[in-house]
């Protein structure tokens, strides 16, 4: 009777084991053809630099004649194009020989680098000369690399056009419409303007060669998105067609604060309850919840102490992957932090998820 029930178990398991290899093989084929699968999103082309606006070129232009007028004022009641008393074709024109382009592409530049710096981490996962990082090494979820986005030898975005860029970042896309990893959810709110600007001063850095490795999908990575547990980001936001032409004007307000709170989404989702990371390492902790279920004890003080130092309000040290971005969150400006905050504030209280 032992050696019969022995055998009998040993059956069931057999069945069970030739059933999960089964699953398995079910969710890698599924995944590999989700990773196969392309995807028709809408193309745009964006300037790069993104061009001076009407006020910035008025701005300048003042600015250029108020110099002028400093450095050699005008003889003979001939003034320069601003002053409405002199005819235009008499007039001085403030901006001749200035190279709109070059100095579109100074203020580009700058404002790239605060991005990157301040907001969107895009050194996080391509390391801190783009030219390729880790976004996750996980035996279970499995590994992978940030592209090199230098230029050098081994980066994919050599003969990248500024729509390649776009569809990549805010989709989530390669050129030839294959899904990437790429947390695109976190950058789908991102302006037209904000986008140009970082491709603007990634494309100031040097060139470095690197060639990164292939991502490896480990086994919990192809169950959860065989399961639609992990999505990429296309197939939930490739259809968007429509994105900010410049980011709301910078400033301690709810509308600034909105926007810069689409890249905690990631991790807080989409209604900023927190809970489990979706498709993160299961070593990370939940995040926490963003509404007044969550903060609405906190004061202002204990969240910019929390965001630029790593300390939370009971005195604990963030952990990953909060504490990965805090280098980043170092770098916003107070209004920054305020806008965040004031648009947290509007959030009614939800559980956590």
């Amino acid at each position: 009777m032992v050696v019969k029930g022995l055998k009998v178990v040993g059956g069931l398991l057999g069945v069970a084991l030739l059933g999960g290899a089964g699953f398995y093989g079910w969710a890698v084929s599924t995944t590999h053809q989700m990773r196969a699968e392309v995807y028709d999103v809408h193309t745009v082309d964006i300037a790069v630099p993104y061009p001076l606006t009407e006020t910035e070129i008025a701005d300048l232009r003042a600015k250029k004649a108020a110099e002028l007028v400093t450095a050699a004022p005008p003889a003979d009641g001939v003034a320069l194009a601003s002053m409405a008393t002199v005819d235009p074709a008499q007039a001085v024109d403030p901006l001749a020989g200035v190279d709109l382009n070059a100095l579109a592409l100074e203020n580009a530049v700058a404002r790239g680098k605060h991005l990157v710096e301040a907001r969107y981490g895009c050194q996080i996962c391509h390391g801190g000369d783009f030219s390729g990082g880790t976004m996750v090494d996980s035996p279970v979820l499995g590994t992978f690399k940030g592209l090199n986005l230098t230029g050098g030898k081994g980066s994919p975005v050599v003969d990248f056009k500024a729509s390649d860029w776009e569809r990549l970042v805010r989709h989530g896309v390669r050129p030839d419409g294959t899904p990437v990893a790429m947390p695109s959810k976190d950058y789908a709110a991102m302006s037209d303007q904000e986008l140009s600007d970082i491709i603007a001063y990634i494309q100031s850095q040097p060139k470095v060669d690197n060639d990164v490795p292939l991502p490896v999908y480990g086994p919990l990575f192809n169950v959860l998105t065989a399961l639609g547990k992990i999505r990429f980001s296309v197939q939930d936001f490739g259809s968007i067609a429509t994105h900010l032409a410049v980011p709301p004007p910078p400033g301690p307000t709810v509308e600034f604060g909105e926007h810069l709170s689409h890249t905690c989404t990631g991790c807080h989702g989409a209604d900023y309850t927190g809970g489990p990371i979706e498709g993160g390492d299961p070593a990370w902790p939940p995040s926490a919840n963003l509404t007044q279920a969550g903060v609405g004890s906190w004061t202002y003080e204990a969240f910019d102490k929390a965001v630029r130092s790593g300390v939370r309000k009971d005195g604990q040290p963030m952990q990953r992957p909060m504490a990965d971005v805090l280098p980043m969150l170092g770098h916003t400006t107070p209004d920054e932090t305020r806008a965040l905050w004031a648009f947290f504030q509007t959030l009614p209280a939800k559980p956590t998820k």
